[in-house]
């Protein structure tokens, strides 16, 4: 993860600060939103993160954009960011939120890859198998479709990869011939 000790610090400021307003999943989805307009939109990231732009036209457009759209505390936020000069860190602030939330609230990510699209009773067993193993509350999965797998599955959890392809079979076989 590419968490620098500034966002980190912030985000958990910032995390900290919505559970003890109750407002967690509110704040959250606010950086969420932000996340994607800042990768979205390379321009705005640039505007904001230029020195040349003066602090008060960030803060105008921070307040123009979001105000309507975003819980006060998360544009006071975004002003408090930019008061301090720390706009290149935001997209890094709103990943480790992002972090932060999935962690409290034990969510895991995981990315199953097969050749076909699975059915719902596979795919339902295979995500019963995998939060039982990984003691997760709750899975978010996204499927993707991958024919050079020839056959099995794949699955992508954080940082690990399970890997049942007959692909990865047939490649640890021919490398048992090469020995």
């Amino acid at each position: 993860m590419d968490y620098s000790k500034i966002g980190v610090r912030y985000a958990k400021a910032l995390f900290q600060y919505a559970e003890e307003q109750n407002l967690t999943d509110v704040i959250v989805g606010n950086m969420r939103v932000l996340f994607e307009n800042l990768n979205k939109n390379q321009e705005l990231m640039r505007f904001l993160s230029s020195p040349v732009v003066k602090m008060s036209e960030k803060g105008k457009l921070v307040e123009a954009v979001y105000s309507g759209q975003f819980h006060k505390i998360s544009v006071d936020f975004l002003k408090l960011v930019i008061q301090h000069r720390r706009e290149e860190h935001l997209i890094a602030m709103c990943r480790r939120v992002e972090a932060m939330y999935r962690e409290k609230f034990g969510i895991r990510q995981l990315k199953l890859i097969s050749v076909i699209e699975l059915n719902q009773s596979i795919q339902e067993q295979i995500e019963k198998t995998v939060k039982a193993a990984l003691n997760a509350k709750s899975l978010e999965v996204s499927t993707e479709i991958n024919p050079d797998l020839i056959g099995g599955f794949v699955l992508d959890m954080d940082d690990l990869r399970y890997d049942a392809s007959v692909k990865l079979q047939i490649a640890k076989l021919r490398n048992s011939f090469v020995k």
